[in-house]
């Protein structure tokens, strides 16, 4: 374990940001064991190719009850919904940063927030 501990400093990995469930798993004994597993290390070149990188880690299947997914899945079905491009349009802000990526982050983040509270909406009209 020291070994590959070296090996990942010396190489200069880092862990992707993790959002989602803390744990990646578990023994779903009655007093449960929970760990995190699953890790993804990134080189600083990758880091910069990648900078907006994530990972999501999402709740399986029978681990939990009658919790709603805060996933938005994009469907391409979405752009046939009547006022969706209108309503998309009106959510992507103009740009106001001078590096590109700074301007794509935010339009990313504002799109990803807006598309979720989207979502729920049409999943509580079916």
């Amino acid at each position: 374990m020291n070994s590959f501990n070296d090996f990942i400093a010396d190489v200069e990995l880092r862990e992707v940001h993790r959002a989602g469930a803390r744990f990646t798993w578990s023994n779903n004994q009655e007093l449960p064991i929970r760990v995190v597993l699953d890790r993804v290390l990134i080189s600083g070149e990758g880091e910069s190719l990648f900078p907006l990188l994530g990972i999501q880690t999402i709740t399986r299947l029978g681990e939990t009850e009658n919790i709603r997914s805060r996933v938005f899945h994009f469907e391409p079905s979405c752009l046939l919904q009547e006022g969706f491009r209108g309503w998309l349009s009106e959510k992507c802000p103009l740009r106001s940063k001078q590096n590109i990526l700074d301007h794509w982050y935010e339009v990313s983040y504002k799109l990803r927030k807006a598309l979720r509270g989207w979502g729920a909406n049409v999943e509580g009209d079916t």
